[in-house]
């Protein structure tokens, strides 16, 4: 009787336990899906973030983040000119596709094509711009290579420089690939793109949160831009502080869309892909709804916190080394618990007070990169252990060269 009324003791304690395991089951309809710290590159949510998937326009995000290196490095300015090539004008004149109208031979600046392509999500722009930079498109895709080698993208697949499926480019698509290729790339690697292109080139929101602009004005095809993004002020799906990125959609990749909002002094990325909405359809109340269930997610059930370890020393070459270190600062969720902990460098040879030893790290906690750096500090005046090391191992050195020449000196007289 005894043993009974134990065991149901022991299951009654292990309830609670089980159902706050259990308790968080935040998930969204998309195929894949990622919310992330636009500070740090810390994942507060991911969702098949690994899976190559389509990701349709958003594949313009590599041109461009190209284009502005070259800006930076001088190598184009702002106020030159792309002259529309044949191809470029066909492309253009195809409305079933996003587009500004381009005419063959006419002059257009590199910030018109660029504020097309990030308001107006305009093909022929990004086709234009590729050929403005490599000569055409097959070399581009080289460049998009060597950029998500520098960004450590690792499930991704170009085939064009647009995101459309290949069969929509009129039979003028990359040599080598597919007639019905498309692009492909992980909700992580979006992620990586879009966290890493706000980095580099903060000054792009000014663009991307732009609802409206008038493009070609004074030539015979001007074209009002209405941004795609519907969560911008003013439009039906308008989400308070969302201010870009970037969306795409075609058959293959459904609605894509990575979204950057910002509240006070928190901002939030995140990348939904082939988003529907609750009865299962393809619309865009799936991608912005969706997108709107993150940024509640992030915002609601995450705080900022500076999480301090306890640990007061680190083992460096055999030494205990007393340390001292700043908090590590987080988007805490809700009810979870952190701890941090000091990694010791292993390249430590000299250590005075005040000398690097190491770094601070939340250990339940994912980034898109490595962590924020803080580091962790010697408290010590003097590695007394490590001179007192080196002094042994010397002691060693000395008496065993001296018993070895005893030796030596024996053998030699027999």
């Amino acid at each position: 009787m005894i043993k009974k009324l134990l065991i149901g003791l022991c299951i009654m304690l292990l309830l609670p336990i089980q159902a706050f395991a259990t308790e968080d089951n935040f998930k969204v309809n998309a195929d894949g899906a990622i919310l992330l710290d636009a500070d740090t590159g810390q994942i507060l949510y991911e969702q098949n973030a690994n899976s190559a998937l389509g990701l349709a326009s958003m594949s313009k995000l590599m041109t461009v983040y190209i284009l502005l290196d070259h800006i930076r490095a001088d190598k184009i300015k702002w106020e030159d000119t792309y002259t529309v090539s044949k191809r470029v004008h066909e492309l253009s004149m195809d409305m079933n596709l996003g587009n500004v109208m381009l005419e063959e031979g006419r002059a257009y600046t590199i910030r018109e094509l660029y504020e097309s392509i990030l308001i107006f999500s305009a093909n022929a722009s990004t086709v234009g711009i590729a050929e403005f930079i490599a000569g055409n498109e097959a070399d581009f895709l080289s460049l998009i290579d060597k950029k998500a080698s520098d960004l450590q993208l690792e499930h991704y697949h170009f085939v064009n420089v647009t995101g459309l499926n290949n069969s929509d480019l009129q039979g003028h698509h990359v040599p080598g690939t597919g007639v019905n290729d498309e692009n492909v790339m992980s909700a992580k690697d979006v992620a990586k793109v879009g966290y890493s292109i706000m980095k580099d080139y903060p000054e792009i929101v000014e663009v991307t949160k732009l609802p409206r602009k008038v493009f070609g004005a004074g030539t015979s095809s001007v074209v009002e831009m209405t941004s795609w993004n519907y969560m911008l002020p003013g439009f039906l799906y308008e989400y308070e502080g969302v201010d870009g990125l970037k969306t795409g959609n075609t058959l293959f990749a459904g609605q894509c869309f990575i979204g950057t909002v910002k509240r006070d002094d928190q901002r939030l990325i995140a990348v939904v892909l082939n988003a529907k909405d609750k009865e299962g359809n393809s619309n865009y109340a799936g991608r912005f709804g969706t997108m709107k269930e993150l940024f509640e997610h992030g915002f609601a059930d995450f705080t900022k916190e500076n999480i301090a370890t306890e640990q007061s020393s680190v083992q460096i070459n055999g030494d205990t080394v007393t340390v001292e270190s700043e908090a590590v600062p987080i988007l805490a969720e809700k009810g979870a618990s952190y701890h941090a902990k000091v990694e010791p460098y292993t390249d430590v040879t000299t250590i005075t007070t005040g000398t690097p030893v190491g770094h601070t790290v939340v250990e339940e906690l994912n980034y898109l990169y490595e962590p924020p750096a803080v580091e962790a500090t010697s408290t010590m005046k003097v590695s007394y252990a490590s001179k007192a090391k080196d002094v042994s191992k010397g002691l060693g050195n000395y008496f065993s060269t001296f018993w070895q020449t005893i030796r030596d000196f024996v053998a030699n007289l027999f």
